[in-house]
């Protein structure tokens, strides 16, 4: 079940809300991966028979102890609700060899196929190891796009100013990009965007409805074409991101960024804009991010967390007024192995930002400035418990409560602001053309008409 409440106020106050409560029984035929990523071992012998009833365990610093299954009359072992990460796995069983493959990444809403071939005992005396040998390519899957992992986060240039998932999802092929990606051709409102298999997608504008610290990112989805009904509400892509969860072992962040104009080459050079001012815009931004995860009680509760600051100014060359960006990101994520097939995972994150003068530029006068308050807070609590291979059992719980005031920046809720500005020509007294900027004060000193006004 999924609930949807929006509700609009006067007075261009616009506050949304929506419920998520989703509960569901699936079958391993028909299971939707959407915060996870399985791993399907298949154990052959030296001439590529499967071998049934061998015993496969996984271990990985993505995860909680260790899991172990045996493989079916098939030779296979399928371990389902993997988070993402780099896997070893260890198969053994009497008269043949250990082998132990590490380094096989399972990716998110993906599955990855390992085939281990076993030797019998009498040839090898030491265990078999080998790095790295599952196949880059899901047998499995049938739809399009990409998945980014945290190391592809981290490493990939996508500048300073491109440090947030929306700007990730462009490096995807068929897509254009922007704030909000046009998929294939979509426009920008048909997109779904899952963060925790929780949907923020703003319910009025149906755009992406959250921000976080981009280091809090573990994974990204991003399909494309071609994937499940379960899935829904999207006729463009499905933004699928993963937050980290923490481990058992500390581990951080401190990220700190800051620019303007004069880091930029050749800004001595900027295009002078007549008639407004001879110089170039003033911008500068700062944003220090700071993130920890780790071990409460070692294999059984895990902690992360993280906090962003967001501060950014743009003044438009020859006016006396700035835009500026002030907001904070907020995200606390605690994960609880109650047993090796019961996970509760709570989590609280909150993006709140101030937005001073967004409409600013030569065509708005300082006092028709607009100011916006945005932002909002998520609730999620997760509990899943896997019975065996064949059975899931998931409930999911999320409250998510946005708030977009706009307003005038001065403050003055009775008069009517006017930010718009009209281009006239006067031959008879000036000779001239030009534009007339109009606002709240000085509306009534252009001659307009009763009807026009």
């Amino acid at each position: 079940m999924f609930f949807r409440i929006c509700k609009k106020f006067k007075g261009g106050y616009m506050k949304k809300f929506f419920l998520g409560l989703t509960l569901v029984f699936l079958s391993s035929f028909c299971l939707a991966v959407v915060e996870y990523g399985q791993l399907l071992v298949s154990v052959v012998d030296e001439n590529d028979q499967p071998l049934p009833g061998v015993s496969v365990t996984i271990e990985s610093p993505a995860m909680m102890g260790t899991k172990t299954l045996l493989t079916n009359e098939k030779g296979e072992a399928l371990f389902i609700q993997l988070k993402p990460g780099e896997y070893t796995v260890s198969c053994q069983i009497e008269g043949w060899q250990p082998a132990k493959y590490e380094k096989n990444k399972v990716s998110l809403d993906r599955t990855t196929k390992l085939i281990v071939k076993m030797q019998p005992s009498e040839k090898f005396k030491e265990e078999v190891v080998v790095v790295g040998q599952a196949p880059v390519v899901d047998p499995t899957q049938t739809n399009t796009g990409d998945v980014f992992d945290s190391t592809y986060l981290q490493e990939t240039a996508i500048g300073s100013g491109g440090r947030s998932y929306q700007s990730v999802l462009a490096q995807t092929g068929g897509v254009a990009g922007g704030a909000n990606p046009s998929v294939l051709g979509s426009t920008l409102g048909e997109n779904n965007y899952l963060v925790d298999g929780l949907s923020t997608t703003d319910p009025v504008t149906a755009t992406f409805g959250t921000n976080f610290n981009f280091d809090a990112i573990q994974e990204i989805s991003f399909q494309t074409g071609g994937f499940e009904a379960e899935y829904g509400q999207a006729t463009g892509g499905i933004v699928n991101v993963i937050t980290k969860s923490g481990g058992n072992t500390f581990d951080g962040s401190f990220d700190v960024r800051y620019s303007n104009e004069n880091f930029y080459e050749g800004s001595d050079k900027y295009p002078v804009w007549e008639p407004y001012d001879p110089g170039r815009d003033k911008t500068w931004f700062y944003n220090p991010a700071f993130s920890l995860g780790g071990p409460i009680i070692k294999d059984k509760v895990w902690f992360f967390f993280s906090v962003q600051t967001e501060q950014s100014e743009q003044t438009p060359a020859g006016l006396d007024y700035s835009y500026k960006w002030d907001g904070q990101n907020y995200m606390g994520k605690v994960t609880w192995q109650i047993s090796p097939n019961d996970t509760l995972i709570g989590k609280y994150s909150s993006d709140p930002a101030k937005i001073h003068n967004w409409n600013v530029g030569n065509d708005t006068a300082k006092e028709a400035g607009a100011r916006q308050d945005q932002g909002g807070d998520i609730y999620q609590l997760d509990y899943s418990k896997i019975f065996s291979n064949n059975l899931l059992f998931t409930f999911k719980i999320g409250i998510n409560k946005q708030n977009l005031d706009a307003y005038p920046e001065s403050g003055d809720l009775n008069t009517p602001p006017i930010t718009d500005y009209v281009y006239v020509c006067d031959p008879i007294f000036t000779d001239q053309c030009g534009y007339i900027t109009y606002s709240r004060n000085n509306y009534y000193n252009a001659q307009y008409s009763e009807r026009d006004r």
